[in-house]
């Protein structure tokens, strides 16, 4: 992560038009996160149940998400709502 998505984070800048989230670079898990609305610590819950999108292991301790796994796994998730049967 570069400077300016440091800068960005601390300062609770959303304006998605630059960071990590926008070129092919690996997110963080608060990228991850924020880039599908959801809680860091709810996205790491899904990681150790094992149905969380898809990561990658960066070093020791560093986890990292590709934008089109995450998108993948958020549209696999999309449910449309039954149409009940007219009388």
């Amino acid at each position: 992560m570069g400077y300016g998505a440091v800068v960005e984070a601390q300062n609770g800048d959303d304006d998605d038009t630059t960071g990590a989230n926008h070129m092919n670079e690996p997110m963080t898990t608060a990228e991850a996160a924020r880039h599908l609305g959801i809680n860091p610590g709810y996205l790491t819950n899904l990681r150790c149940w094992g149905t969380g999108p898809q990561w990658r292991r960066v070093g020791a301790r560093g986890v990292r998400y590709e934008k089109a796994d995450l998108e993948s796994w958020r549209d696999d998730r999309r449910f449309r709502l039954r149409q009940e049967p007219s009388s």
